[in-house]
């Protein structure tokens, strides 16, 4: 686990995160089976079965969790909120 500072940005082709340290990494949409959107952290899962957390607060905005949990719903891939 990071403590750095980090950001999350999500778009068409998948999730960007970005940290404080110079870590960037990228997740295409196409290998995330679901995404559970709750109070603190959103989950997101890998076809594996592996899954990574990433806190609320670490998103650019409220807007992009919101519309996250929308994909979630839009994609089948059982999203709680």
């Amino acid at each position: 686990m990071y403590d750095d500072q980090r950001i999350v940005l999500a778009n068409a082709e998948g999730i960007r995160q970005r940290l404080e340290c110079g870590v960037d990494s990228f997740i295409p949409w196409t290998v995330i089976s679901r995404i559970s959107v709750k109070s603190d952290w959103v989950e997101f899962w890998f076809m594996t079965g592996a899954y990574f957390m990433v806190p609320v607060d670490a998103f650019a905005s409220k807007e992009t969790v919101s519309l996250i949990g929308e994909f979630a719903r839009r994609e089948s891939l059982e999203a709680k909120i």
